[in-house]
């Protein structure tokens, strides 16, 4: 059997294991381009956003660039972790492809497939039997340790390790290596700069392999690749404005989303037979467990190597200069706080400090922990097959077991895996992206608006935000702008521009404030800042959609103007109110509701519940408790005037200190839409 058939068999093994796990975690629509609903939270509705605005974009410099996402102060499919050559490869193909496209599912798979592949090819240069090549690209298949989405790339980091054990026996072959290195730091640069930096660390660790220790390469050789490598990395860096767009690159949590001193035998909680080791918050980020199989085989291959020095010598001289970058790769995963368990026991914050600013841009350190985990599963393979001294059975025998190992000891029921008609909850936006009523805006406006704004910057956290909102409120109504081809002024991004950004949200609110609406731009307004229009009547137009309260300036008379003010937005007729805005130990809290109505025949629910100050809430029941799950006060009444009290509860000194915030609604019996607005009454709990 071939070479190139055997990893063609090993990537179609890669490409199997990622279609049964996605079926498990995400759904049959994962390999589907035409559905986001998966996709439309947290990151994974940052890259394809990214991508989405990406498309109406006209070609400009940087290569990247989507001015109208994050408006005025735009971002770059770089920033939104959008896997830039994928994009502008889908960009040119744009006319053809449906409104709702994202490549996401495609990539990641196509990823598994390349790991499959490579870890198969890693394998070919330590045993030329097919069956245990096959056997030994598993372990890099099953494997415990992937990325999302743009760092799903992990057989980037497979292919640089794949031409570090290659035989270069000649000049033709090492210049081979070298390009192939080349195209990799391209590659790399333009999908992800962590795994951008990686490769070239590993790429300029080849190129000392081959000057020092092979004699391959000349002194002047060695620095002109060391330099191509190294400017291939900025070039495309640059190309798609991962700098020189004024963007700030640095950002808080170095030391936190670090790699622990135990990273490779942390389960965290994936193992079946292993139990989770203690770790820190953000040392998920510093995942680098090698699989129980591995570990079996890195225990045999120690046993194999002990007391052997020809051995350790051959292995120094192949893996030398290898193994020490991904040791100091490893190192620079644990940063500037070293834990082992999740405590600290070694301060290098002295050793960082001068290059805070060279190192600011990769703050979720972590990830370095990578390089170093393949290396011990290539290390313990390669160990075990060549230099075992027992037979081709055993060794092949071995190989199996620990393959099972590997597979068994996920913790995912692998049932499961083979259930064809399971049910899948749909993401919770799905309802929200598929709004017919934004029809009506279709080619009449330039922006949208949301005030106030969610703006959130990877590197530097809030930038602009009210506390009411959820994390993700700003995702159905980017998806809104896009379908429109609008600009819109939210979003979460890996970096930005923040004193542009800041000075945006400032002026908006000026602007607000003193009542200028632009002509051009629909307005979407939370509850918490709908007093603000209100009092612009009549040079504002205000209506629902959905959820959302929608504002236009009256000036301009279109179809969206008068679909608005047939769905006119009227605030309730309910209101609360406490006895105080500020409690301590010891205070009673009044709550009382007063109830208006214009309409007194109306059958209505009427929900209040409290948010706490870590974001939390809880309802007030019918039978006057607070409970998390949801339920109505009063239920199928009749719309009637009153004032009650609703809550009188004196404070222990066990409630946590912070801003709480009562809100109210009145929704129609049945029905989940608010009447009117939903109001709220905030206080303040000292310590």
């Amino acid at each position: 059997m071939g070479r190139r058939l055997v990893a063609l068999i090993g990537g179609m093994l890669g490409l199997s294991w990622y279609y049964l796990l996605a079926r498990v975690l995400v759904g049959p629509s994962v390999f589907n381009p035409t559905s986001l609903n998966w996709l439309m939270q947290g990151d994974g509705a940052q890259h394809v956003l990214g991508w989405l605005f990406f498309r109406h974009e006209p070609w400009t410099l940087p290569l990247g660039s989507v001015p109208s996402f994050g408006y005025p102060v735009g971002t770059t499919v770089g920033f939104t972790d959008s896997i830039p050559w994928v994009a502008v490869v889908f960009k040119n193909l744009s006319p053809l492809l449906p409104v709702d496209f994202q490549y996401l599912g495609l990539w990641s798979g196509l990823c598994f497939f390349l790991r499959g592949a490579v870890g198969v090819k890693i394998v070919q240069e330590i045993s030329p039997r097919p069956f245990i090549q096959l056997l030994g690209g598993a372990f890099f298949i099953f494997d415990f340790v992937h990325g999302q989405h743009a760092l799903a790339a992990h057989w980037l980091i497979l292919a640089i390790v794949w031409l570090h054990i290659r035989p270069c026996a000649d000049q033709m072959t090492q210049h081979r290596i070298l390009k192939v290195a080349l195209g990799l730091c391209l590659l790399s640069a333009g999908i992800h700069p962590y795994l951008a930096v990686m490769v070239l660390a590993l790429s300029l660790t080849l190129l000392c392999k081959l000057h020092w220790i092979s004699h391959l390469l000349s002194t002047s050789d060695f620095f002109g690749w060391g330099l191509a490598h190294c400017m291939s990395v900025v070039a495309v860096f640059a190309l798609f404005g991962y700098f020189g767009t004024g963007t700030s690159l640095g950002g808080g949590g170095f030391g936190h989303y670090s790699a622990d001193l135990l990273a490779l035998i942390n389960p965290m909680g994936l193992s079946r037979f292993i139990p989770a080791l203690p770790s820190g918050p953000g040392q998920y980020e510093g995942f680098g467990y090698v699989g129980g199989g591995v570990l079996v085989l890195t225990l045999l291959a120690l046993a194999v190597i002990w007391g052997n020095l020809e051995v350790v010598r051959g292995c120094l001289r192949r893996w030398g200069w290898l193994g020490a970058c991904c040791l100091l790769l490893a190192t620079f995963a644990l940063s500037s706080t070293v834990t082992i368990a999740g405590k600290p026991t070694l301060d290098l914050d002295t050793l960082y400090r001068p290059i805070t600013k060279v190192i600011a841009p990769f703050r979720v350190s972590g990830r370095f922990i990578w390089p170093l985990h393949y290396l011990v599963i290539t290390g313990a393979l390669s160990v075990w097959i060549r230099t075992s001294r027992l037979s081709q059975n055993i060794i092949t025998l071995v190989l199996i077991v620990a393959v099972l190992i590997q597979l068994v000891e996920l913790n995912v029921p692998l049932l499961q895996l083979l259930q064809w008609d399971r049910k899948y909850p749909q993401r919770k936006q799905g309802d929200l992206l598929h709004v017919d009523e934004w029809h009506h805006a279709t080619g009449l406006y330039e922006h949208m608006v949301l005030y106030p704004p969610q703006l959130f910057s990877g590197g530097d956290g809030v930038i602009c935000n009210v506390q009411e909102y959820g994390p993700d409120y700003y995702i159905p109504l980017a998806y809104q702008a896009y379908k429109l081809r609008l600009t819109f002024n939210s979003g979460y991004f890996g970096r930005m521009d923040v004193k542009r950004a800041q000075a945006y949200c400032n002026e908006l609110d000026r602007k607000i404030q003193k009542g200028e609406i632009d002509e051009n731009t629909i307005y979407v307004v939370h509850i918490s800042h709908w007093h603000l229009f209100k009092r612009m009547a009549p040079e504002v137009i205000c209506g629902r959609i959905h959820e959302h309260i929608i504002c236009v300036s009256a000036q301009r008379r279109n179809a969206f103007r008068e679909f608005l003010i047939s769905h006119e937005f009227s605030s309730t007729p309910l209101t609360l109110s406490l006895n105080r805005t500020d409690f301590q130990q010891g205070d009673t809290l009044v709550l009382t509701a007063t109830l208006q109505p214009e309409d007194s025949l109306q059958q209505v629910e009427c929900y209040i519940w409290l948010q706490r100050p870590d974001g939390t809430s809880v309802f007030l029941q019918s039978d006057g408790q607070l409970r998390t799950e949801r339920g109505a006060l009063l239920s199928d009444i009749t719309l009637t005037a009153f004032n009650k009290e609703l809550l009188r509860y004196t404070l222990t000194g066990e409630e946590p200190s912070g801003t709480y915030r009562w809100f109210g609604a009145l929704t129609e019996t049945g029905r989940s839409r608010p009447i009117g607005e939903i109001v709220q009454a905030p206080f303040r709990i000292g310590p």
